[in-house]
């Protein structure tokens, strides 16, 4: 197998174990790998030190950066049909630059049972086992196969490792040493049905929102039914791709708040076209009352006339303007969806020097609403001058000019 010269990442993380969150951060990983590593990488060391991404992350962003890695690998490997089965700190080797590199695939192979029994085999792995896998190793279960096992049980796994490297403990802590390694099968199985500590509210980070959708990734692999974990290594990796871009994370995850917290759980669709027409329908109402008192009062026989207009308009544009919208969100929706779709050959991610298609649906949006007052800004003088024949080019104007400034 290749060469790595770095240490894995159960030590790696026992240089930080004395360090919080706070203190933490990428640059800490590196000095780990350079004590421990062994020829011929110390001819490379500085060259791949200097190089690293690492070196310029805090903690839930370098947690966000080695999952990604790790996702992506496993979502490789998942799509080759291999399940690794055993991933854990020490099965993951760190290069010199901090690169994570998924080990011992070997459990894959040989199954359960395994060359020297499955309760050697799996001695120091019941700690990161899904609660299939562990259902799968218990032999008073019949119920499962380890071929029922899919890519959902490394994702816990893997679960179970970033929310160790992130929070320094791992989500389930046994205490006590079983007496046998049946009793610390059992001992596992009843740790998964407990609840996962609460999320921290007294921490602050310099990017809060990138340790939010860390934690709500991980929380994710960490769910006991399989179907509410992410679908797959790479729908997991693109989250914590934009954990790493904060600027945009910031736009999707703002901070929370009585009103966000609810919009989260509404249909996208209803909160996109909601955003966009109630501004509409509020500057319609204030152009028919700041026109009727400005202008029309100037003409006292043309207020029936500009009553019905108004009503003719806003009853043709809002309903058009409202599909075209409707149309574009669905549309956009439907490209992101794709991107965290198992079946689907999108993989898009989030990068600091491109902007995806789907970011541009509120300038389209904008653009359809602009365009549509335009044209009701001709609408009116238009019909307003045909029945009223002393209607000043002026007042003509300056319908026009409102709704220009409107649709800028």
């Amino acid at each position: 197998m290749q060469f790595v010269g770095g240490v894995t990442l159960a030590e790696s993380l026992q240089h930080v174990a004395a360090l919080t969150m706070q203190q933490k951060c990428g640059r800490h990983i590196l000095p780990s790998i350079a004590e421990d590593a062994r020829p011929p990488g110390w001819e490379s060391m500085e060259r791949a030190r200097a190089n690293s991404p690492l070196a310029g992350l805090d903690w839930p962003s370098t947690v966000a950066w080695l999952g990604l890695q790790l996702a992506e690998g496993l979502d490789y490997a998942h799509h080759k049909g291999v399940v690794h089965r055993d991933v854990k700190p020490a099965n993951i080797l760190l290069e010199l630059d901090g690169t994570p590199k998924l080990a011992d695939f070997n459990v894959s192979f040989c199954g359960l049972a395994g060359r020297a029994g499955a309760a050697a085999f799996f001695g120091g792995s019941l700690a990161y086992m899904s609660p299939e896998q562990l259902e799968v190793a218990d032999p008073s279960c019949t119920q499962r196969q380890a071929a029922d096992l899919d890519g959902r049980s490394d994702l816990f796994s893997l679960g179970v490792v970033l929310w160790e490297t992130l929070h320094g403990t791992r989500s389930w802590s046994a205490s006590g040493v079983p007496d046998s390694w049946s009793s610390a099968l059992q001992l596992e199985r009843r740790k998964r049905q407990e609840i996962l500590p609460p999320e921290r509210s007294d921490l602050k980070m310099a990017n809060q929102v990138v340790l939010r959708i860390v934690e709500v990734a991980i929380r994710q692999c960490l769910h006991i039914d399989p179907a509410q974990r992410p679908p797959s290594g790479q729908h997991l990796a693109q989250q914590f791709s934009l954990a790493l871009h904060p600027r945009a994370a910031q736009h999707l995850f703002p901070e929370y708040g009585a009103v966000l917290t609810t919009t989260r759980y509404l249909p996208s669709s209803l909160v996109l076209a909601t955003a966009a027409l109630l501004p509409n329908l509020a500057v319609a109402i204030f152009n028919f009352l700041y026109n009727s008192t400005q202008i029309v009062s100037v003409y006292p026989d043309l207020w029936p006339r500009f009553f019905r207009v108004a009503v003719a308009v806003n009853a043709t544009l809002f309903p058009i303007g409202i599909v075209i919208c409707l149309l574009l969100i669905r549309r956009y929706t439907q490209q992101i969806r794709p991107a965290g779709s198992e079946d689907s050959p999108k993989r898009t991610k989030f990068t600091g020097t491109a902007t995806p298609r789907y970011w541009r649906l509120g300038h389209h949006i904008a653009l359809v609403s602009g365009s549509l007052w335009l044209i009701a800004g001709l609408a009116f003088p238009i019909f307003l001058s045909a029945a009223q024949r002393s209607f000043e080019a002026r007042h003509a104007l300056h319908f026009f000019r409102h709704s220009s400034c409107v649709a800028e």
